[in-house]
C-alpha cells in the first residue's frame, strides 16, 4: 500500500502525495492526520521502514460498492522492519504486523480514495 512507501522515506513525505491515495481532510478524509503522526514519530526517532517492507498477504474478506462509496474488509500481514539512522533494525519494533481492517472508500470525480480505515495506527 502507498502508506508504507511514505514510511520508507519519511523525510520526503508530502501531503500532496498522500492526496493521490487518501481523501483530503478538508473534504472528510480521516487517514492523513493519522499517517502524519507516524511520519513525525519516525522523523523524531530518525527511523524509517526498511526498503524490504512488503505485503506478505492481503485477503479481501468483503467488498460492498455503491455509486460513490465502498466498504472493503481485509485481512493483512506485512513484513515491515523499522531501521534506525544507521540502517540497523530497531529491535523494539515488530518485524511482522497482522490485522483485519475495514476501509471506507469514496469516489471523487473519476477516482477512488481511502476516506478512513480501522488500520491500527499507533497513537502518540
Amino acid at each position: 500500500m502507498a502508506e508504507f512507501g511514505f514510511y520508507k522515506d519519511p523525510e520526503k513525505y508530502t501531503r500532496e502525495r498522500a492526496h493521490e491515495f487518501f481523501l483530503p481532510s478538508e473534504i472528510g478524509g480521516q487517514s492523513i492526520p493519522k499517517i502524519e503522526v507516524g511520519i513525525r514519530r519516525l522523523i523524531k526517532n530518525r527511523w524509517k521502514y526498511s526498503p524490504a517492507t512488503k505485503i506478505e498477504w492481503f485477503d479481501f474478506l468483503f467488498v460492498d460498492i455503491s455509486v460513490n462509496t465502498a466498504v472493503v474488509k481485509t485481512e493483512e500481514r506485512w513484513f515491515a522492519p523499522v531501521l534506525d539512522e544507521n540502517d540497523v533494525r530497531v529491535p523494539s519494533r515488530k518485524i511482522r504486523m497482522e490485522w483485519k481492517a475495514v476501509y471506507l472508500i469514496q469516489k471523487v470525480g473519476n477516482k477512488w480514495f481511502i476516506k478512513e480505515s480501522t488500520t491500527p495506527y499507533k497513537k502518540d
